[in-house]
């Protein structure tokens, strides 16, 4: 999977509750930090979020609260629907369970950037199949877990929550953990499969929507496809969208941001180069973009943006800010205020 595939913050659900419910919000708090991601992301949940950290969330957070299955209970919590934002009531407002396994399959692209969602025919059965490169000879047990449960809760949109599969299937090894899955869903798993999967009656494809799982404004294909094009499409797009992000917390290091992207120093400049940019130049214009945005704020002070920015002193701010402006902040919100007050 490439370094700058991307899904979105929604994709951790029920996560930040429950590890704040069972580990107190300082906790959570650390765990961010430590996967060098700004609690504020959590305030947009259809933000970008890197496909690394979606899987490392959920690994840190089974290990900090101690939870064999906690990706597991974290899905049992996920309703299709309601957390997927505009991709998940697209794919469930289909007049039946057919048409809505194929708009999975054909909109996924526009939710999170290379996974895929697969239907297969298998004599009188169906295999819903969810696969994404990064989960194939990894041990990520937690978001195998939650992403079943997601393919789950699909199918009993139609089908009912009473609804059990046949079987399903996970990319992780056997151990006590399969037995949580078995209780959970009252079904057999079978474990070093190729990809999570459920399978299913293929009589059930026909099914309509279970209650009142239709939303309340119609959502097209192309509502779906718009929200899409706010996925970072390259790692240009993908190290903007991470260097905005880390401004939130102070940190501004090459270091970090090629780290958060598994790539060596030297490899993550190559990557940039290729595409004609710096990463002086991508962090030059992210600054520029975060100052003027605080200098619009009121009650915020030139010497608190300089920090929130990195800057040692006020003054190396106020150079900066000059040199990519050709005035100083303060003339700059003087002349904002006016504008807006005018």
């Amino acid at each position: 999977m490439p370094a700058h595939a991307v899904t979105r913050a929604n994709v951790l659900t029920a996560l930040p509750y429950l590890v704040t419910e069972m580990e107190g919000a300082k906790a959570f708090a650390r765990l961010c930090s430590d996967l060098d991601v700004p609690l504020t992301v959590l305030d947009d949940p259809d933000g970008p979020l890197l496909y690394r950290d979606f899987l490392r969330f959920y690994e840190q957070a089974g290990r900090l609260t101690a939870m064999r299955s906690f990706g597991l209970m974290v899905g049992t919590q996920l309703r299709f629907a309601r957390d997927l934002s505009t991709f998940g009531k697209y794919v469930t407002s289909a007049p039946h369970l057919a048409s809505a396994l194929e708009r999975a399959c054909k909109t996924i692209r526009h939710h999170e950037s290379f996974s895929h969602v697969q239907v297969t025919a298998l004599g009188d059965t169906i295999k819903l199949a969810y696969g994404a490169a990064e989960l194939v000879g990894g041990n990520w047990r937690q978001v195998s877990d939650a992403i079943l449960c997601a393919l789950v809760d699909l199918v009993r949109s139609y089908a009912g929550p009473g609804w059990r599969p046949k079987w399903v299937e996970v990319p992780y090894a056997k151990g006590p953990w399969i037995q949580d899955l078995e209780d959970c869903f009252e079904a057999p798993v079978k474990p070093d499969c190729p990809a999570i999967a459920v399978i299913f009656d293929e009589e059930l494809t026909g099914a309509k929507p279970y209650g009142s799982n239709r939303t309340s404004a119609p959502i097209t294909r192309a509502d779906v496809a718009r929200q899409g094009q706010k996925l970072p499409k390259d790692i240009t797009a993908a190290s903007y969208a991470i260097v905005r992000q880390r401004l939130l917390i102070g940190r501004t290091d090459l270091d970090g941001v090629a780290a958060k992207f598994g790539l060596g120093l030297r490899t993550y400049q190559r990557r940039l180069q290729e595409e004609g940019l710096s990463y002086n130049r991508l962090l030059a214009n992210c600054l520029q973009e975060r100052a003027r945005e605080l200098l619009h704020e009121d009650g915020v002070t030139v010497w608190q943006i300089a920090r929130a920015l990195g800057y040692a002193t006020e003054i190396e701010f106020i150079r900066a800010f000059k040199k990519w402006t050709g005035t100083t902040p303060g003339a700059y919100r003087r002349i904002h205020l006016c504008k807006r007050t005018s």
